[in-house]
């Protein structure tokens, strides 16, 4: 079959461009290519210029910032667009822009007599952008130049040198070269955007945890249809500026950093847990400030003490230091964690085979600091409370072919609320008088576990058996009281003789 391709040339913005029509032989197709380099701030200024000449305004100035680098670097750009049948199907775009010179992620940087070093070095050679439904929607390539060793690696040419980079396809972001064998850098989400952004988030003890699950399982698509419709519908506001969320992992540090102007501003560094932990093991800070209204915004802060700086030995016993947050509103109200929910972020005392822990909390709010509730009553203020305590045992003994543990713990946990009408002014109340609504919460529970077992090498027999047992209490004005108890026996045994094994389970 005989192709025909027409071609012109022009300028567009004072940039000489080519445009070829694929009219026979191939699919249908228009290709648009500058035959000169141009930066994406020179295009962004000679189109604003086109603007002002022909309908009377023009673009805003791009700002400085570490973006520059980016938007200055010279490139030669194409587009190419391919027709699909009457009803659309088939179609497919194609974006290309080849830089001039490699847009370095890392290396030396000096500034003065100070210098930084990143590695590794990569270059990005070009960024491709491809949108087809038939595969999937859009598509993100870049064409990068990684090391093939770290800078200063024994690793290298006969001459001391290090081996030259190589340049590879791959899909976006840019996957991190191997640097012995040490993760060092993942990114986990990146989100850029304006006039969209996630709900406030004032209810749960880890905001920022919330809001990112959010994102990264609900915020994502790469199919123009569905962000169009089902994520401009859930998370478009309009009352809102530039939106950027990044998640990422560096050096065994996990970092989160939120804007979204002007409702939310957040970050998070941790370090997780690891076993044996490190010098950093458990640690965390977080702040966040979120916008609830006009006059109103929360600040939330939360540090948790790495793992080995929370235990103190002292005299016959191990002191273990709880972890801290607070809500603190713009209207004065607050609340103030320590140690709760009660758990392994909870104060503690360990003393031979006993451990105790307990957490609390207590919080001065009001009904306007939820701005998602919908009252039928203006409280304020509210006081709520929060109080738990948990003791454990454990011990074990083992005597050659016999062996036995036994665990036992018991907790209780007790919350309150009292909450006081507001006045017609919209001021607060006085504690002093009888609250107008109370709720009250109790929780307690036995656990015990009795482990045994026997080992005749030939034959090998163990059982173990498990009590549960938990009474829950709750009354609340208006409404009757709850009373719920439950308990629960597991009882399991097994018998290994030689290669035969048989067991049982019975639970009631």
């Amino acid at each position: 079959m005989l192709g025909a391709t027409f071609f012109m040339k022009g300028s567009v913005c004072e940039v000489p461009v080519r445009l070829e029509f694929q009219v026979q032989g191939a699919a249908k197709s228009i290709v648009l290519t500058c035959e000169k380099e141009v930066s994406l701030t020179e295009a962004w200024r000679e189109l604003g210029k086109a603007l002002e000449n022909t309908a009377g305004f023009g673009l805003p100035d791009i700002p400085e910032g570490p973006w520059t680098q980016i938007l200055d670097a010279k490139l030669i750009l194409s587009a190419w667009l391919t027709a699909g049948d009457a009803g659309g199907r088939g179609m497919s775009a194609y974006v290309g822009m080849d830089f001039s010179s490699p847009l370095h992620i890392g290396g030396t940087k000096t500034w003065g007599d100070i210098s930084i070093t990143l590695e590794p070095d990569i270059g990005i050679l070009g960024v491709y952008i491809a949108y087809d439904p038939q595969e999937g929607g859009v598509d993100v390539r870049c064409k990068v130049l990684t090391p093939t060793t770290p800078s200063g690696s024994p690793d290298g040419l006969a001459d001391g040198s290090p081996t030259p980079p190589f340049s590879k396809m791959v899909s976006f972001p840019p996957p991190l070269p191997a640097q012995n064998s040490v993760s060092a850098f993942k990114l986990k989400y990146l989100g850029i955007g304006q006039r969209v952004g996630p709900e406030v988030v004032v209810h749960g003890d880890d905001p920022m945890a919330e809001i990112f699950e959010i994102l990264e399982t609900q915020l994502t698509g790469n199919d123009p249809r569905e962000v169009l419709t089902r994520l401009a519908r859930t998370f478009y506001h309009p009352d809102r500026d530039w939106f950027i969320a990044a998640h990422l992992l560096m050096r065994g540090w996990d970092l989160k950093v939120l804007f979204n102007d002007p409702t939310m501003y957040g970050l998070e560094i941790s370090a997780p847990r690891s076993s044996p932990p490190d010098f950093f093991s458990g640690f965390l800070f977080e702040i966040l400030y979120q916008k609830l209204g006009p006059n109103l915004g929360v600040y939330f802060g939360r540090i948790d003490l790495p793992t080995n700086l929370r235990r103190i030995p002292l005299n016959g016993f191990i002191l273990i230091l709880p972890n801290f947050s607070a809500w603190i509103y713009t209207n004065g109200d607050f609340r103030i964690n320590v140690g709760w929910p009660l758990g392994d972020n909870s104060i503690g005392i360990q003393m031979d085979v006993l451990m105790g822990r307990g957490g609390f909390y207590f919080a001065r709010l009001r009904t306007g600091d939820d701005p998602g509730a919908l009252p039928s009553v203006n409280y304020n203020p509210i006081l709520a409370f929060g109080i738990g305590l948990s003791v454990s045992a454990s011990v074990s003994a083992d005597a050659g072919v016999l062996s036995a543990s036994l665990s036992v713990s018991v907790s209780a946990t007790l919350q309150g609320l009292l909450a006081w009408k507001g006045t017609q002014s919209g001021g607060s109340a006085s504690i002093a008088s009888i609250p107008d609504h109370y709720w009250f919460a109790g929780t307690a529970g036995l656990s015990i576990l009795l482990q045994g077992s026997v080992n005749f090498v030939v034959i090998k027999a163990s059982i173990s058996v498990s009590l549960t047992a938990n009474v829950d209490v709750a009354f609340e004005t208006g409404y009757s009281t709850l009373i719920a108890a439950s308990a629960t026996v597991d009882v399991s045994a097994s018998v290994n003789a030689c290669w035969r094994r048989t067991g049982w389970k019975r639970t009631g």
